[in-house]
């Protein structure tokens, strides 16, 4: 048989690639938004001032009381220490990034062998979630927003974008100072966060821990003396020895926190501390505690009483605030504000000081209570200016005597780019160069803007991209335009009804509040949903709605669950709250017929509250759990009867059927001290734990695709997928992607997008790789980006790589040719560091091939090294007779620069040196001295080919845009792959790698191949097919 050589044709088209391919790397772009959308089309349903309070107060309950489970056991501990175990680790991966000036987007991507991906932000961009704080870092105005969901943005009234989405914050506090002539943001994080206190010298880019905190419950005040002081102080409420309730804890740093010292425990409950230093023109440090005004003495740290405030009573006192500044003269004025009641419906009585605090006068009464001590803040240097911030926010301009109302919340659907949304989070006055202040008011809403004390407010939430939104669900349409639809926290349904593929998408609120639960069974043109107090459907017109209280349904959960019917979109079950018993709760099955939502109340009383609910693979079978751990199941429709599975401490958040696999039933939920996933293969009778690579966690949601075979969980450490091969689950949570809590996730399998729900960052995409793949014998994919090193790598800093040829998953073994190219996209060097390995099977048929292309800006010759080792098949401590040839190929033309005849084995490698001149070179090895008869089958041995090079006089050079190796596919005798291919680089690269086989050769090459993707510890991080 005729000795084969890698195609002609094939390398002529190969030296075109790697010398000129010049591919663009796709890069999110963010929808342009015009104009803010439309305000709503309806009001606040069910919700007004007086009943704000109590709707608040449900709503956190709703979404802490289910973490209410096995004693001794801390949910929000546990999932604090995930956390700020992941973001240390990114916190490396993004300072390596940005040290060697890399792209951070790569840090979205995901690679292992069971999945692949990338993460897409996709919106909203103009419905903002709640933010909590505003930070002004420069004279210029700009400044860092805090949401709610713990993200830093930084940028100014004409947009902001996300600094840092690895690390999550739960704090209202920010400050700032300068530490060895560099500006350092100070922030502390609550348990729900990445708990500690942090520093930041590049805005939130990167964050280092201070030591020395040793616990905190609650923080209730942050203050620095002055920007160019290291003093930075911290007031947290924890539970002292022996001591109910709360009491406040003192903490110092004098290295701008770098380091914490407990000053101690304060003789008081924590509701009556508070901590306070004027913003411009003082280093005093106020510290009140009940009625006692001190200052802190610089150096000592010890307290210096100044004065006394005359509070009445503290009687029904739920919160005592301190703000102040400093007057045209220099002098200090402060404000202490009681508060009586709750924020909505209390009282907040205004003392006042003009002489730095050593005596106050009773001022007035503003009409609410603060939402939080950061809602009450005076101007920095007008005595007479005090803003109080409950539902609505009230403004004074006579020192707190008479309070006026910015706006009433309503007002905000009507005109929301000049009126306030309601609750208000944080009020913050900073001066501008001209000596005029600026307005900052964080919202349930987002961000606001007054440049004249807020008698005026620009809503800067509405084009900004302040993406926060807090969101409980979404529902994507099966079909074109696959409009998406989301339930949120207080900014209610919203819209997009022709979203773009790519990009933040801006949404349509249609009408405000919290919806949640949305499910549809006809592809979303009949979409259910619930808000506390009613449910609602989206079928195209008008919103139709059933009312819990005109329907006698009471003691429902927050937010109930509901499930549509299969096959019968205009019915959904709803799990109670009771109709017609006296305790415990029932299920009630609504029916939409023109416009009109009538209901059927299921006898069965469930002895406790309905977690989640299901249909079956049809609408006559039913499932619930309920918050006692038990799986009820309800067949053909014969009556609820409790299965054997009983999850002690377990409430659950979803149920979900396998497609493809009758009797599949999928749970998930409370996971703390217990699993939290669970897998029934008897339709509910039983269940086993699946819960092994998730953390104790309360996994919200599930999501499966259309033939079961991806799983990905939606939990509040994080985004998760079940790696079936390994049995599993993986974290998905990359460097790029939100460290939130993921509320919900959607799988759209005609996109081949997990699509996740956050609640503080959005909605957010994980796309699943699909490479496109040529025939089955040619595996391939395109643009992969390629993981980085970890741990870090000195001599490949982006990584060493393998790709392999392997026999694919089909039956035998089809032997004969294959090749192989791996090309590194543009953008970027394109260079390989550190040459090209590569290796495998020969054949009397078959040789073995590499190619590289040599470049360089000055044209300049190169030496181009080779060691190459082997062994024959019969012998694999014998030698090999081989041919080694290098060629100059171009212009269709082959001109041989070396070749020689040898014999290599596996301890002396052979080693020649060529002097050559830029161009595109091919490296051939080919067995010698076996008969024409043993071409095929068996291969007669094995190599391994080193091939580097060097300038002439100095190292340096290399080769560029990537390389292809060509070998035989058969059983290796050796237990090894058939080829391989290494790679080392010094720059971050996607990768174009395919396998060319039979379609290409036909009868003279191989089939059934698979590409595998190795790291340096030859970890196989993708698998294709």
């Amino acid at each position: 048989m005729k000795r084969t050589l890698f195609p002609i044709a094939l390398a002529v088209v190969l030296v075109a690639a790697l010398a000129s391919l010049t591919w663009p790397r796709n890069r999110d772009g963010r929808a342009a938004v015009d104009e803010f959308m439309p305000a709503p089309t309806a009001g606040w349903p069910g919700e007004d001032t007086e009943d704000g309070e109590r709707f608040r107060e449900r709503r956190q309950q709703w979404l802490d009381g289910m973490l209410d489970g096995s004693p001794g056991v801390q949910p929000e501990l546990m999932d604090a220490g995930y956390r700020a175990e992941r973001a240390a680790r990114h916190q490396r991966e993004r300072a390596a990034k940005l040290a060697a000036g890399e792209d951070l987007d790569t840090l979205k991507s995901f690679h292992s062998p069971a999945i692949s991906g990338v993460w897409r932000e996709r919106g909203s961009s103009n419905q903002a979630g709640r933010t909590n704080a505003f930070l002004r870092v420069d004279s210029a105005g700009r400044g860092l927003v805090l949401s709610d969901g713990g993200s830093l943005w930084l940028g100014d009234g004409d947009g902001f974008a996300a600094v840092n989405d690895s690390v999550r914050f739960e704090t209202d506090y920010m400050e700032r100072l300068v530490r060895n002539g560099q500006d350092r943001l100070v922030l502390p994080s609550e348990l729900r966060g990445s708990f500690g206190v942090y520093y930041s010298d590049d805005w939130g880019a990167s964050f280092v821990a201070a030591t020395g905190l040793e616990e905190m419950d609650y923080i209730r005040g942050l203050a620095v003396r002055d920007t160019e002081h290291p003093d930075v102080y911290l007031l947290t409420a924890d539970f002292a020895p022996g001591a109910q309730p709360q009491r406040p804890r003192l903490w110092h740093s004098g290295n701008a926190a770098e380091s914490l010292q407990d000053l101690g425990w304060l003789d008081q409950v924590d509701t009556r501390t508070a901590l306070f230093s004027p913003r411009y023109g003082s280093s005093e440090m106020f510290l009140l505690s009940g009625t006692r005004l001190s200052r802190i003495v610089p150096g000592s740290q010890a307290l210096e009483p100044v004065g006394v405030v005359p509070i009445d009573t503290f009687d029904n006192l739920t919160r005592l605030s301190l703000t102040g500044g400093v007057d045209a003269a220099g002098q200090v004025f402060l404000y202490v504000v009681a508060t009586y009641g709750a924020y909505s419906s209390g009282s907040s009585v205004v003392w006042r000081s003009l002489d730095g605090g050593v005596t106050f006068q009773r001022r007035g009464t503003a009409p609410t209570g603060p939402f939080s001590v950061q809602s009450i803040e005076s101007s920095t240097q007008d005595p007479d200016v005090l803003l109080v911030g409950g539902v609505d926010l009230f403004r004074s301009i006579d020192g707190g005597s008479r309070f006026d109302r910015v706006n009433r919340w309503p007002e905000y659907y009507q005109s929301p780019t000049d009126k306030l949304h309601a609750d208000i989070m944080n009020v913050d006055f900073f001066r501008n160069a001209n000596g005029s202040e600026s307005l900052w008011i964080s919202t349930d809403g987002g961000t606001y803007l007054s440049e004249d004390g807020a008698e005026t407010v620009q809503n800067l939430s509405l084009t900004s991209g302040l993406n926060v939104g807090q969101y409980y669900s979404s529902y994507t349409r099966r079909h074109t335009p696959h409009s998406l639809m989301v339930g949120s926290q207080d900014q209610g349904y919203q819209r997009v009804l022709n979203p773009s593929s790519v990009g933040v998408l801006a949404m349509e609120q249609v009408v405000s509040g919290d919806y949640h639960w949305l499910s549809s069974t006809d592809g979303g043109d009949t979409l259910w949903m619930v808000y506390p107090g009613f449910v609602m459907v989206d079928n195209g017109g008008a919103l139709p709605r059933w009312s819990f209280d005109d329907n006698g349904l009471v003691e429902e959960n927050f937010l109930p669950p509901l499930a549509a019917a299969p096959g019968q979109p205009n019915r959904a079950l709803l799990g109670g709250g009771r109709v017609t018993s006296s305790s415990g709760a029932q299920l009630l099955e609504l029916t939409l017929n023109n416009g009109v939502i009538t209901h059927v109340v299921d006898p069965f009383v469930f002895p406790s509250l309905i977690g989640v609910v299901s249909y079956g693979q049809t609408a006559q079978d039913r499932y619930v759990l309920d918050y006692e751990g038990k799986f009820w199941r309800s067949v053909a429709g014969s009556p609820f009867a409790a299965t054997e599975f009983s999850g002690e401490y377990f409430v659950s958040t979803d149920i979900v059927l396998d497609p493809v696999v009758p009797g599949r039933i999928y749970i998930s939920g409370y996971g703390y001290g217990n699993p939290n996933v669970y897998v029934s293969n008897d339709a509910g009778q039983s269940f086993t734990e699946m819960e092994e690579g998730l953390p104790n966690t309360f996994v919200r949601a599930l999501g499966i695709s259309a033939d079961g075979q991806h799983l990905f969980a939606a939990t509040r450490a994080g985004a998760f997928y079940f790696d079936r091969a390994a049995g599993r689950w993986i974290d998905l949570t990359t460097a790029g992607a939100p460290n939130q809590m993921y509320m919900h996730v959607d799988y759209l399998d005609d996109q081949g997008v997990a699509r996740f729900s956050t609640f503080g960052r959005g909605i957010w995409d994980f796309v699943v790789a699909t490479p496109p793949m040529g025939p089955q014998d040619e595996p391939r994919v395109e643009q992969f980006v390629l993981p980085s090193p970890n741990p870090p790598n000195a001599n490949c800093p982006a990584g060493y790589f393998t790709a392999t040829v392997t026999d694919g998953p089909g039956e035998g073994i089809q032997t004969g040719i294959f090749g192989l190219a791996l090309e590194l996209d543009a953008p970027g060097s394109r260079r390989l560091a550190g040459g090209l390995n590569f290796g495998g099977l020969i054949d009397a048929s078959q040789v073995g091939f590499a190619g590289v292309n040599i470049a360089n800006a000055a044209n300049e010759d190169q030496l181009l090294k080779l060691s190459v080792t082997g062994n024959p098949t019969a012998d694999s401590a014998g030698d090999l007779p081989v041919r080694i040839t290098i060629n100059r190929r171009g212009g269709g033309q082959s001109v041989e620069v070396f070749q020689t005849s040898t014999q290599i084995n596996g301890e002396s490698p052979f080693t020649a040196s060529v002097q050559v001149s830029p161009g595109y070179y091919e490296t051939l090895i080919a067995a010698e001295g076996f008969p024409d008869s043993a071409a095929g089958g068996t291969p007669e041995g094995q190599f391994f080919f080193s091939l580097t090079t060097q300038f002439v006089d100095r190292v340096g050079g290399g080769f560029q845009g990537g390389a292809v190796v060509g070998g035989y596919h058969a059983d290796n005798p050796f237990g090894g792959v058939s080829g391989f291919a290494a790679i080392c680089i010094g720059t971050p690269h996607s990768i174009t790698a395919g396998v060319y086989s039979s379609p290409t050769y036909g009868t003279t090459g191989a089939g059934d191949l698979q590409l595998q993707l190795l790291d340096a510890a030859q970890n196989v991080f993708h698998v294709v097919p």
